[in-house]
């Protein structure tokens, strides 16, 4: 007797999935008379299909930021969309800001604070993803200006703080994506250096804060993936140094300063992703050293700052992914004793003492 054709694709699983249709119908057009009752009777519930039991939607508020005696944050409802509201701690005092894209279609995605006022990214229909500013109040929230005349989006890149201005990546139609900034002022909303002149761009990302200094990564054809800094104005706007050579296929990642230490994670192909770090100097622009010799890289993530001290986990083929630390020195990576594997034989630390 021949064996029996057990997978979805034999006989025999063709007759099983028959079966199952069978019984999961009826009861899938059961479930379906109940999300429309409950849809009918409150828009706030619905059933998931797996799980008959009511699901309340939340409004899920996030980005939270303090602006004189209100709290700024972005909340979602089913009638505005993510948005910007305001609190003042109580349920009466929590209002919408306002709807920047009117309707259910979401309008606002990030919110900065600047002190005494936030700087706001929203999508407004007619005039693109722009820049604006808010004291937490209808009345005092408005445009800083729009970069990209008309529809387009004129703020690409997310703003990162210097002190209390706000650094983006700005894009227009002469000049493409590169570096601005705004003190919250119409005024003040100005391109810092167009690296790139012309209708080509560098495609500028402000990074991080560092020494007084706004960092950023920018692309230049024919050079490659550069670390830049910026005072905020265009002569004190100067390339630290080439990260990534146009030749190879990698990029840089996950900024942090720890120690009084610029630490980020690049990756080039001569040896993968790996742990750099910078002064805002050439010189002292580099690999710390390699987690993983070769062109594999030990691939660090979750860079964080913790007392002055980077932490972060790597993979090894000894340990796999685990607990490491640096303080910008060749030694100064130790293994976590979360790992019950013993450090290979020339390793870049030692376990982490008790």
């Amino acid at each position: 007797m021949g064996a029996v054709d057990r997978t979805a694709g034999g006989k025999g699983g063709v007759m099983r999935l028959a079966r199952a249709w069978a019984r999961i119908l009826p009861a899938a057009a059961a479930i379906a008379v109940v999300v429309s009752a409950a849809a009918a009777q409150d828009p706030a519930v619905e059933i998931a299909l797996d799980d008959p039991t009511p699901v309340v939607r939340d409004s899920s508020p996030r980005s939270f930021v303090r602006v004189g005696k209100r709290t700024l944050f972005l909340a979602y409802t089913e009638s505005t969309g993510r948005e910007l509201w305001a609190t003042d701690g109580t349920a009466a005092g929590t209002k919408l800001v306002r709807d920047f894209n009117p309707g259910p279609d979401s309008g606002t995605d990030v919110v900065v604070s600047a002190g005494t006022f936030a700087f706001v990214v929203a999508a407004v229909p007619g005039l693109g993803r722009e820049l604006w500013r808010t004291d937490g109040t209808p009345s005092g929230t408005t445009l800083l200006r729009d970069v990209y005349a008309g529809p387009g989006d004129g703020v690409d890149r997310d703003p990162v703080m210097l002190g209390s201005v706000a650094f983006f990546g700005g894009k227009d139609a002469a000049s493409g994506l590169e570096l601005w900034k705004s003190d919250g002022t119409q005024a003040g909303t100005v391109m810092v250096k167009d690296v790139v002149p012309g209708e080509d761009w560098s495609d500028a990302d402000p990074e991080v804060a560092f020494g007084g200094m706004m960092y950023f990564d920018a692309y230049r054809e024919g050079t490659g993936l550069e670390l830049w800094k910026s005072d905020g104005t265009s002569a004190g706007t100067t390339l630290v140094k080439l990260l990534v050579p146009e030749s190879d296929e990698g990029g840089a990642r996950e900024y942090v300063v720890s120690g009084g230490t610029l630490f980020m994670v690049v990756s080039v192909d001569a040896s993968g992703s790996e742990l750099w770090k910078s002064d805002g100097t050439t010189a002292g622009t580099g690999i710390v050293k390699e987690i993983v010799a070769g062109s594999s890289g030990g691939d660090p993530s979750q860079l964080t700052d913790v007392a002055g001290t980077l932490m972060f986990s790597a993979t090894t083929s000894a340990a796999g992914r685990e607990l490491w630390k640096s303080d910008g020195t060749t030694r100064a990576r130790s293994w976590s004793r979360t790992s019950t594997r013993a450090p290979p034989t020339g390793s870049a630390g030692e376990r982490a003492a008790p």
